[in-house]
């Protein structure tokens, strides 16, 4: 049902502006995953950077789904359910938004 997630992308605006990178972003539908643990997230400044990255790609069009380490081990057909939802609901959006995202090469 979900077209391929996308590690880490490289994200840009259409005027190719850099954007911040989600843990996992579905092109298609604008939809980025990210997993937001207490060991990254929980001091002020973390909390505020998380913030201010959440609304730069919310400005351009793309939906920010968030997931804690806990809750994908505990409740994993819940995330997916998340996921399958929000990609169905926005499937094709990700053309109108003008967010390009280039897939990271492992190495």
């Amino acid at each position: 049902m979900l077209g391929g997630i996308l590690w880490n992308p490289r994200l840009s605006a259409a005027d190719g502006t850099r954007l911040p990178t989600p843990d996992g972003y579905l092109a298609d539908c604008a939809v980025a995953l990210e997993v937001d643990s207490r060991e990254y997230h929980l001091s002020p400044n973390d909390w505020a950077r998380t913030l201010d990255r959440h609304n730069e790609l919310s400005r351009h069009g793309v939906l920010i789904l968030h997931f804690t380490p806990a809750q994908i081990r505990r409740e994993p057909g819940r995330v997916r359910r998340t996921v399958e939802d929000a990609y169905a609901a926005r499937r094709g959006l990700g053309a109108v938004t003008g967010v390009r995202a280039e897939p990271i090469s492992p190495g």
